[in-house]
């Protein structure tokens, strides 16, 4: 997939067990001397319903935290990993994106694929949305220099490349570019545009959602 660039030169794109035992013997031992006394067996039933109320309660608080950080992601500006940003839809035609955004402020077209793009110019100079089509239908949304644009993690404009490897893990792949870095998500339909030119930390600049990265 062709990357661009806009004027500020910001890319725009487009079973443990048994197998253990099968190769180290020595790690098996006799399951009969691991067994348990009567007695420790009840009082390891007692401990663990002890803990369960406080696994309980870390799991309810994890999952409250994660429901609470998708809350906090205003819908108009939620990133959605292959599926799409704010109202923008993959697969969407024209008409329908330019009856929720507007006329874009600028088109360009090459062979197969035309690019459309919006600004926000009184908020911010660098802010932008651009929307890549083939055959009139939306293949590709990235926005840029945003940070109102967020996924339901938290992630977004801002936001270091370690943050983004700490919620999605090893990226599938990495594309250099100067002064950038696109960290790809590709099963998931995401990649993580990294201004590289500036001292650590590296942060995000832009966030690009595609079926196929």
């Amino acid at each position: 997939m062709p990357v661009r660039t806009n004027e500020n030169g910001t890319p725009t794109l487009g079973t443990l067990a048994l197998g253990g035992c099968r190769s180290r013997p020595d790690r098996c031992t006799d399951r009969r001397r691991e067994s348990p006394s009567h007695d420790d067996a009840a009082e390891i039933a007692a401990w663990g319903w002890e803990v369960r109320p406080y696994l309980v309660a870390v799991l309810a608080v994890s999952v409250f935290a994660s429901v609470a950080s998708a809350a906090l992601v205003d819908a108009r500006y939620l990133v959605a990993p292959g599926l799409g940003v704010g109202p923008v839809k993959l697969g969407m035609k024209m008409a329908e994106v330019e009856a929720t955004l507007g006329a874009p402020a600028k088109v360009d077209r090459d062979a197969r694929t035309v690019w459309y793009t919006w600004r926000d110019a009184p908020q911010g100079a660098l802010r932008s949305l651009v929307v890549e089509t083939v055959d009139d239908l939306v293949i590709l949304i990235s926005v840029a220099h945003d940070e109102r644009y967020r996924t339901r993690e938290g992630i977004g404009a801002g936001d270091t490349d370690g943050a983004v490897r700490d919620v999605y893990g090893r990226p599938s792949g990495v594309l250099h570019l100067p002064g950038y870095d696109m960290l790809e998500y590709r099963a998931r339909g995401v990649s993580f545009v990294v201004d590289t030119g500036t001292a650590h930390p590296h942060l995000v600049t832009g966030v690009v959602v595609a079926a196929h990265l």
